[in-house]
């Protein structure tokens, strides 16, 4: 009895402890919110289902077995009939599993095939993976009055109900981009671009994350899709396009002061003043985005922490490795948040 208690609180275990990992960031692949996820959770269902069944095939002749020539108190154990080879079994179970792994296989080509055709008029969207955050490039849109393209960081807006392709880049390490409702996995490999693409059917917000054990913020590699109607969408890159609005307030306007003095420029862009670093995301219009790094919400509290002591928020990031030794007084970081939250 014991024996079955504890196993049934291992069982328990598997089963919350995932559960519980998801349950402020829920990736689940088998809510579909586009064709292609529809497609992934298809495939998935059907190796699923035939999994299963040879599961349940073998699973219930190994308990057969067991329970039928099991050793008895009484002494009356019953021999198997010995067989030495049997033509028409062996020939039976090649061919059966034959015909389910070319079922499978038959489906795995139909559905590749299908998820690597992109629309010729697709939108193009460029994709970085950093450690450990997102790059999102729109090269068709650039900035007013310059050739640079609209990049944000962490969170990628696209209108809906448009196809949109993505071109993957990483100049570090292997990541690999995944947005469970809308597409499966790609790998995001150094030295190759591969593409993907999707098209999100509704409006929405969708959860997504780096699938590729990338390093020591790997967990926190996470970003959001915006799926917008495409009149919010229009709005949406109108507004990323226009430079860095002037900062209002004489803290706000000591902050950006400081960025440039404290040499936060030389890793992040703020377009139309003389930040242009491109080491770290672009802070253009930080004030717009939901998240700080990504694993944080906007908060002012959150925005100073990670100005202050960035390491506390994601342990091992870059930033904090390049200026761990530039110390700011509470003084300081109180400008430099109310200058990063003046851009919206």
């Amino acid at each position: 009895m014991r024996v079955v208690s504890a196993l049934l609180g291992v069982l328990t275990a598997l089963v919350l402890v995932p559960a519980q990992a998801l349950a402020d960031e829920p990736p689940w692949f088998i809510a579909p919110a586009s064709e292609q996820a529809s497609l992934v959770a298809r495939l998935f269902n059907i190796e699923l289902a035939v999994a299963t069944a040879v599961a349940i095939i073998i699973w219930s002749l190994i308990l057969f077995v067991l329970v039928r020539y099991r050793a008895r108190e009484d002494g009356t154990d019953e021999t198997p009939k010995q067989i030495h080879g049997n033509n028409a079994l062996e020939i039976t179970w090649t061919v059966g599993t034959a015909v389910v792994l070319l079922f499978v296989f038959a489906v795995f080509w139909q559905t590749m095939n299908a998820l690597a055709a992109t629309p010729d008029d697709a939108m193009e969207i460029n994709v970085y993976g950093k450690q450990w955050w997102w790059e999102f490039e729109y090269p068709a849109y650039t900035r007013e009055g310059s050739d640079e393209p609209v990049r944000t960081g962490n969170e990628l807006y696209i209108p809906a109900g448009v196809p949109v392709k993505f071109n993957l880049y990483s100049d570090n390490v292997i990541h690999s981009f995944w947005v469970p409702r809308l597409n499966g996995k790609t790998d995001v490999i150094p030295g190759q671009v591969n593409t993907t693409w999707f098209q999100a059917d509704e409006p929405g917000e969708y959860h997504a994350q780096c699938a590729e054990l990338c390093g020591v913020q790997h967990a926190g590699m996470r970003f959001k899709v915006y799926a917008l109607p495409q009149d919010e969408w229009e709005a949406w890159i109108e507004a990323q396009r226009k430079p860095a609005v002037e900062p209002q307030s004489e803290l706000a306007q000591r902050g950006a002061q400081l960025f440039l003095a404290k040499g936060c420029a030389g890793c992040h862009t703020i377009y139309g003043t003389n930040a242009a670093g491109r080491v770290g995301p672009d802070l253009t219009h930080f004030a717009s985005r939901h998240t700080v790094a990504a694993v944080l919400p906007q908060t002012s509290a959150n925005v100073g922490l990670w100005v202050q002591n960035a390491d506390l928020v994601k342990p091992g990031n870059i930033m904090w490795q390049t200026m761990k030794n530039v110390p700011l007084s509470a003084d300081e970081v109180e400008a430099l948040t109310a200058y990063l939250l003046s851009l919206k």
